[in-house]
């Protein structure tokens, strides 16, 4: 891989979907349900907890959890066997709590190319003349684009968002590669339109989906850097 266009930074995030009373979730949760080891649970650092939102993080990952999603992320691509254990503990222990969907986020970022051609390729990927005429002084700031396909396990909704990173410790210096995959365990092939897998088989199949993941894990990574290799190189 070339040093140049890989990621220097990767954050990855599983975010469960289904009706949560936050404050249920304080920290002691983890142990109580033997998410967490004792240990581990002292080890956790930045609580913020109130009526509508807890969160709570480690060296290695962090929660966050409000009324309609539970979400576990990691920033580091060396720690996501750590963030899919946790996130299968979590599934077991939420069970009839969740829905039958899911979604693996992943951000990258990679360093805005030296040659100052960013918003020049910005712009092969935008359209700005779609806004002529409805707002002034449109500078093209990123894209987003989506693609479906139906998987073995799971339905595969997947939207990427590509743009100059807003965040202001990055001083524009980074290009930020965003893709969202909501997985619905909902909806199999060779079913019924309508037909929904029982809840019990659902938690059971995310058990086993780590080779399917690391499939959609693996795409996301691809399309990442090909972008970033294709639009945002010194080398472009």
């Amino acid at each position: 891989m070339n040093e140049l266009n890989s990621p220097v930074e990767t954050v990855i995030e599983f975010v469960f979907y289904g009706l949560f009373n936050p404050k249920n979730f304080e920290p002691s949760w983890l142990y109580r349900k033997e998410i967490f080891h004792p240990r581990e649970v002292k080890e956790i650092k930045e609580i913020m907890i109130n009526d509508a939102e807890v969160f709570y993080s480690t060296d290695v990952i962090s929660f966050n959890i409000t009324f309609d999603s539970f979400v576990i992320k990691t920033n580091s691509n060396l720690t996501y066997d750590s963030l899919l254990t946790v996130a299968k503990r979590i599934v077991n222990a939420l069970r009839s709590d969740l829905r039958g969907e899911f979604s693996l986020n992943i951000r990258y970022h990679f360093r805005k190319p030296s040659n100052s051609k960013s918003s020049e390729h910005m712009e092969r990927l935008l359209k700005t003349n779609f806004w002529e005429g409805l707002i002034e002084g449109v500078k093209p700031n990123g894209v987003a684009i989506s693609k479906s396909e139906q998987q073995k396990e799971f339905y595969w909704n997947s939207d990427i968002n590509v743009s100059i990173c807003r965040r202001e410790n990055s001083k524009g210096e980074l290009i930020h590669v965003f893709l969202r995959n909501l997985l619905n365990l909902n909806q199999l092939p060779n079913e019924g339109k309508g037909r929904r897998s029982p809840q019990k088989n659902i938690i059971a199949k995310f058990i086993r989906l780590d080779d399917e993941l690391m499939k959609v894990k693996k795409q996301c990574e691809n399309i990442a850097i090909n972008t970033a290799n294709k639009y945002f190189s010194d080398y472009v």
